[in-house]
């Protein structure tokens, strides 16, 4: 049983951490871009298939399948040590894989809700919602947050 969420950082650089343990090198490049991928949608299951033409597009389809179970595989060693059991954080058959939304926490999804609570508050608060998503981490530099703000016309 999982007691703690992965937490995912995506804004500035790909990340993962739980309790004390922070990964930010992975296997592959298309394994930190499938991870990237499954984290921003979280319990949302995709077929395996697309994934592999999504992120080995060059290769055969048995060679990307295979790339991607290989990519998988580490992807669970990494989220999922050996207490763990299989499928707490990486869901995959031989059809679909997604990681389970209930063990994941993005950056970006926070700031999504964030910017959705700046939306619904008055217009002096809603400087106060992307500020706040700017000093816990959630948006990776200045810039961004004054990007979102003239989006909202603040």
């Amino acid at each position: 049983m999982l007691t703690e969420t992965w937490r995912v950082t995506l804004l500035g650089g790909l990340r993962v951490e739980q309790g004390g343990l922070s990964i930010d090198r992975f296997r592959t490049r298309k394994t930190a871009g499938l991870l990237a991928y499954l984290a921003f949608h979280a319990g949302r299951r995709h077929d395996r298939e697309s994934l592999a033409t999504l992120f080995w597009p060059d290769a055969s389809p048995e060679l990307a399948l295979k790339s991607l179970g290989v990519a998988l595989s580490s992807l669970r060693k990494l989220l999922e040590p050996p207490n763990i059991p299989s499928g707490t954080v990486v869901i995959a058959d031989r059809l679909s894989a997604s990681l389970r939304r209930e063990a994941m926490q993005t950056d970006v999804a926070d700031f999504d809700g964030m910017l959705a609570a700046a939306r619904l508050a008055e217009p002096t608060g809603r400087r106060r919602h992307l500020e706040t998503a700017h000093s816990t981490g959630s948006v990776s530099s200045q810039a961004s947050l004054n990007e979102r703000t003239s989006a909202m016309n603040i």
